[in-house]
């Protein structure tokens, strides 16, 4: 058995992080707007420490759509600080594809203690929790052990509903590719180069261009409208000996009934910050919800994220032309 990875508390440093929370996050969360939460299961830190359940706060609604709730810590005295950008207690609706499967209270706690746990609220009543199917390393993101499937939370005054157009998986049609190919190519003109010597040692590489044969369509979600979203990829074959791959090689596209065709926007890669290095490590994982969360019948989605020693969750709105991600590091 795998021992799950322990997560290092932040280290203590200067008292920047409040001057981030200050300047650069965005206001307190308000208990009287629309929440959007996710329940998760939360692997134990140490060796043999059970799994538990919490609600993670991760957007809040405004005037403008939707805005990402505080996430971004760099010394230890933030990881109180921030707590209090957070609503003190909520009740949360868990649901999925908007069907209600439950009720319950959660609290935020007097400090986060990871990077990790940034946002997460204590369940009050554990009896509580709603699940949806088996433990999966496919929710596991960065970490090893499988894990429930994360659920939609929502408080607040929202008339949440099914998708409007009833999203569902479906097999990749191949006459995509030639489409999504030149949109991929010019989103990453170089991949991994990942060959190995004569002893089977790795040949370190800046990286090579693709070709057009190695990218595949590994998936598909199309609603009733014939709208689609599409994952394109490097065929995992060609990364078989990539230990660390130093450029992303997968990305998502919409294309609409019409057949017009663009890539989710939020895929991008920048280091002009840190608190931005980090949100680009996270990368699109899969779709976890469509749902209409106002009752206006406009879809949202909501993404699960993974990354190299990274997680998150990302929000799609309107017409998928907008994103808000929350994101965190686990070490």
């Amino acid at each position: 058995m795998t021992m799950p990875r322990r997560l290092r508390p932040v280290l203590t440093s200067a008292g920047c992080c409040l001057l981030t929370l200050a300047a650069a996050q965005v206001a307190l969360a308000d208990p009287n707007k629309i929440t959007i939460g996710v329940l998760e299961e939360v692997p134990g830190v140490y060796l043999n420490e059970p799994s538990h359940y919490a609600v993670r706060a991760v957007f809040q609604q405004t005037e403008q759509g939707w805005q990402t709730l505080p996430n971004f810590c760099d010394a230890e005295a933030c990881l109180t600080a921030i707590t209090s950008s957070y609503p003190k207690r909520l009740e949360w609706t868990i649901s999925y594809q908007g069907r209600a499967l439950g009720t319950l209270w959660a609290r935020t706690p007097a400090n986060f203690a990871f990077y990790a746990h940034i946002g997460q609220q204590d369940v009050e009543d554990p009896a509580r929790v709603p699940t949806l199917g088996p433990p999966s390393v496919d929710y596991s993101g960065y970490q090893e052990t499988p894990l429930r499937r994360p659920l939609l939370a929502t408080a607040g005054a929202t008339r949440l509903g099914p998708a409007r157009t009833d999203w569902r998986a479906r097999t990749p049609a191949s006459a995509d590719l030639p489409r999504v190919w030149p949109m991929f190519r010019h989103l990453a003109p170089l991949i991994d180069g990942c060959r190995l010597d004569a002893k089977g040692e790795y040949i370190p590489s800046k990286g090579r261009p693709p070709h057009r044969d190695e990218i595949e369509l590994a998936s598909s979600w199309v609603n009733n409208n014939g709208d689609a979203i599409l994952r394109a990829r490097v065929r995992p074959a060609i990364l078989a000996n990539c230990e660390m791959p130093d450029h992303p090689s997968e990305y998502w596209f919409f294309k609409d009934a019409k057949g017009s065709l663009r890539p989710l926007p939020g895929q991008g890669s920048d280091t002009s910050t840190e608190k931005a290095e980090i949100d680009s490590r996270a990368r699109l994982v899969m779709p976890l919800d469509f749902v209409d969360l106002q009752g206006d019948g406009q879809d949202a989605v909501l993404f699960l994220l993974s990354g190299e020693d990274a997680g998150g969750y990302a929000l799609y709105f309107d017409n998928f032309r907008k994103v808000e991600r929350f994101t965190w590091l686990y070490h």
